[in-house]
């Protein structure tokens, strides 16, 4: 039986009157890629940033292994994200090395190799058009060697011909983390998950 490492029970988060989210059960398991869709405004990025510590609950609990609480998280959220005034390669530097001190992985050249981002791994984010930033985004979330791989509409303004070589990268890379969760309306990439969970 697949161990479970975090759980959400009666998660609710308010902000003042406006629920923006309720999930009343949620497990993740050891090794799961677990792809979260739904309408817009369901709640799926205040989950992902409540799974990622950065928003806490109003109700309800969320419970999660040591292993999940010793693990590195990366992070891609919708925008942002990166320093707009450094390059791609400046930022997967900084990150790495200054937030958690360690190298590149695969994952990352593999995604610059199969995209046209090659390219734009020198160009400061800021000068970037819209679809390059969120590549950059995806690209330097891949380069940190975490263990928690959580991602925010990955497909969002992304060319059709990216979309499929993130999903490749998804598809093959769950048993590399402890668990990759991803909210996302694109249907190439929720097929490559494990695990499937609509919100309403």
């Amino acid at each position: 039986m697949t161990a479970v490492i975090a759980s959400l029970k009666e998660g609710q988060r308010l902000y003042g009157s406006r629920v923006a989210l309720q999930m009343n059960n949620l497990e993740i398991l050891r090794n799961d890629c677990l792809a979260v869709y739904g309408r817009n405004g369901s709640g799926k990025s205040t989950l992902l940033r409540v799974l990622c510590g950065l928003t806490k609950l109003s109700a309800g609990r969320l419970e999660t292994t040591s292993d999940w609480r010793r693990g590195r998280i990366a992070y891609c959220p919708q925008s942002g994200g990166l320093y707009g005034d450094l390059t791609l390669a400046e930022n997967v530097t900084y990150l790495s090395r200054r937030v958690w001190g360690r190298s590149t992985n695969g994952n990352f050249e593999e995604l610059v190799e199969t995209t046209a981002l090659g390219d734009a791994v020198n160009v400061q984010i800021a000068k970037l058009s819209g679809g390059y930033q969120k590549l950059a985004m995806i690209a330097a979330s891949l380069a940190i060697k975490a263990e928690i791989l959580i991602l925010d509409e990955p497909s969002s303004d992304l060319h059709p011909s990216y979309v499929g070589a993130v999903a490749n990268i998804l598809a093959k890379s769950s048993e590399q983390y402890l668990a990759i969760v991803f909210a996302d309306h694109s249907e190439e990439l929720i097929k490559v998950a494990k695990r499937k969970i609509e919100m309403s």
